[in-house]
């Protein structure tokens, strides 16, 4: 049963300017400020950032520019019968390029360093999870993939959350209202995954949280950090892209290079 339209809008998210934008769908969850910190404090800061075109300075995603960008977030495609592969931020631009990020948040109970990055390796582990579960998604996706990721859109965030059908969040995110146009990105965005043409990021919280008692890692060498992220990430994949996300000032720092 299909919930009202737009409910989403009725989140804590939404309410509060998280998340409020066409051009991002999201989860609501009612433990935004408790259980789900990870996503107040890096995923939606960020995800905010690459919709607004601000990744675009960096060469690497100069495709990612203001107005040519759509973000998923937690989207669960069904891969094997199961639901739990979820990347926090799958991004794609009207160019069929695609960016998979995974969120980390520094929790009170990660105290000492060592256990600090020590997540952040576990978490690059699990993106390499990801990108070889949404690969074999594509792959099947392959002979009708509007279709398919339609499907996916409608069953994630329409019937359960009102967000409007994934035509119409295409043709009000990126003012293409084209079916042509639309079926073609698509098709691009499918291929680059199921090829492999991904690329893959690591956010986590830099300044600590005083209010909510959240630490981060905003003192620790960064050479520390990279180093621990890599240890976990699958090379083959390519770059693993490192971003420091800084909710309050909403800006974010690029670790690579």
């Amino acid at each position: 049963m299909r919930t009202k339209k737009e409910s989403y809008k009725e989140s804590l998210e939404w309410q509060m300017g998280c998340v409020k934008s066409k051009k991002i769908c999201f989860l609501p969850h009612k433990s935004l400020l408790t259980g789900q910190r990870e996503r107040y404090l890096v995923v939606y800061p960020l995800v905010n950032m690459i919709v607004r075109g601000k990744l675009d300075p960096q060469t690497t995603f100069s495709s990612f520019s203001e107005g040519k960008v759509l973000a998923y977030c937690n989207i669960r495609p069904e891969i094997d019968g199961q639901k739990n592969f979820r990347p926090d931020i799958l991004a794609f631009s009207t160019s069929g390029d695609v960016l998979i990020i995974e969120g980390k948040l520094r929790g009170k109970s990660h105290g000492k360093d060592q256990r600090a990055v020590g997540q952040l390796s576990d978490a690059a582990d699990q993106l390499a999870c990801y990108a070889s579960q949404l690969k074999k998604y594509a792959e099947n996706a392959r002979k009708n993939p509007f279709e398919i990721w339609t499907e996916l859109h409608r069953t994630v965030y329409t019937d359960i959350h009102g967000f409007p059908e994934m035509s119409k969040f295409i043709s009000d995110g990126l003012s293409m209202s084209s079916p042509v146009h639309q079926i073609k990105m698509i098709e691009q965005v499918n291929n680059a995954i199921a090829e492999g043409r991904v690329q893959y990021g690591l956010a986590f919280n830099g300044p600590p949280d005083k209010e909510l008692n959240v630490p981060g890692y905003n003192h620790i060498d960064t050479r520390k950090i990279e180093e621990a992220a890599n240890a976990g990430w699958n090379r083959h994949l390519g770059t693993l892209h490192l971003f420091m996300i800084d909710p309050f000032k909403k800006r974010f720092k690029y670790l690579n290079g």
